[in-house]
């Protein structure tokens, strides 16, 4: 069992949404120490680079699709120990 969050928007999203974050860093932390409380994991689905630091830093234990990385985003990555669950391909319907 794990709990997904949505770090920030996605593929279908417009532009911006689909890489700006959606959540406060504070609320994705509240939710990562509740989960953590309850033995669960939490994965973010994150695109954009901001979004993906906010829930690096709030604790989450993996980050699906991963889309815009950065040198800081992977240093974040090395220094916290979350999965990177990149998403290789999309379908046609994208």
């Amino acid at each position: 069992d794990l709990i997904k969050i949505t770090a920030t928007g996605g593929v279908l999203s417009n532009i911006g949404a689909g890489i700006e974050k959606q959540m406060f860093e504070d609320e994705m932390k509240a939710i990562v120490e509740t989960a953590h409380l309850l033995n669960k994991k939490v994965a973010a689905h994150a695109h954009g680079a901001e979004g993906i630091k906010a829930a690096l830093r709030a604790g989450v234990d993996s980050i699906e699709h991963g889309t815009y990385l950065d040198d800081e985003t992977i240093a974040l990555f090395k220094s916290t120990g979350a999965w990177y669950v990149p998403t290789i391909t999309a379908g046609k319907a994208v």
